[in-house]
């Protein structure tokens, strides 16, 4: 509990036989001292009898320092042999909390609003798979522009194509002789899809039927050559 200045302690002790532990009331009443850190204190330890074998001893509190050993020690004489005890003992506080805290307790954060200021599980720092910059360099960069996601990536060692990274490439039939990788890749696919082929002529075609590109043919009966798509 702890005890401060000015209060006034109350406890009971008891007194008995010492051949067979009845109680029994002391020869004369006890007398009661007060112990501050093992030294005897002046102040007035009041000891009452309540009932056979039975008493009360009580003490106003002096100055106490916040930590000090505090003790009711009683000698009592009971059948001409007297003996002593330490009834009471507690710790010394300097200043005892009496203020109401239920409206600063009602006020503490929800169990939602705790977790919306926590950091979700994904976000996480996984030392398996996420990267640790070392060099102070790329430190200040990244505190200075922060993570971006790469858009135009030149080379790179150890990188390796999604299962699904083919499927970011346009599919759609071209319509006009290409002019990207992707658009030459399915103007190939369209060669073997849809087009036309005379003595002179190469068309390919959208499976529409427009012409996609023209290329010309000829064969001196030696060599056939097929020009370039237009």
């Amino acid at each position: 509990m702890s005890v401060i200045t000015g209060e006034t302690v109350t406890v009971d002790f008891a007194t008995h036989t010492p051949s067979t532990w009845a109680a029994t009331d002391a020869d004369s009443t006890p007398t009661g001292t007060l112990v501050i850190n093992g030294t005897d204190n002046a102040a007035t330890v009041t000891v009452t009898n309540k009932t056979t074998g039975v008493y009360k001893a009580a003490v106003t509190l002096p100055t106490i320092a916040a930590g000090d050993e505090v003790q009711i020690r009683v000698a009592a004489t009971v059948g001409a042999i007297t003996g002593n005890a330490v009834v009471w003992s507690d710790d010394g506080i300097t200043v005892r909390q009496t203020a109401d805290h239920t409206a600063a307790i009602a006020d503490l954060p929800t169990v939602a609003e705790f977790q919306a200021r926590t950091l979700v599980s994904a976000g996480y720092f996984d030392p398996a798979t996420d990267e640790v910059t070392t060099d102070s360099a790329s430190r200040e960069a990244s505190k200075a522009t922060g993570f971006a996601t790469p858009t135009n990536i030149t080379s790179a060692s150890g990188v390796v194509l999604a299962s699904t990274g083919l499927d970011q490439i346009s599919a759609a039939e071209p319509t006009g002789k290409p002019t990207t990788f992707a658009g030459w890749v399915m103007w190939l696919v369209q060669c073997f899809r849809a087009g036309s082929l005379t003595a002179t002529t190469k068309l390919v075609k959208t499976e529409a039927g427009a012409t996609v590109t023209t290329q010309t043919v000829s064969d001196d009966g030696t060599t056939e050559e097929l020009g370039p798509p237009t």
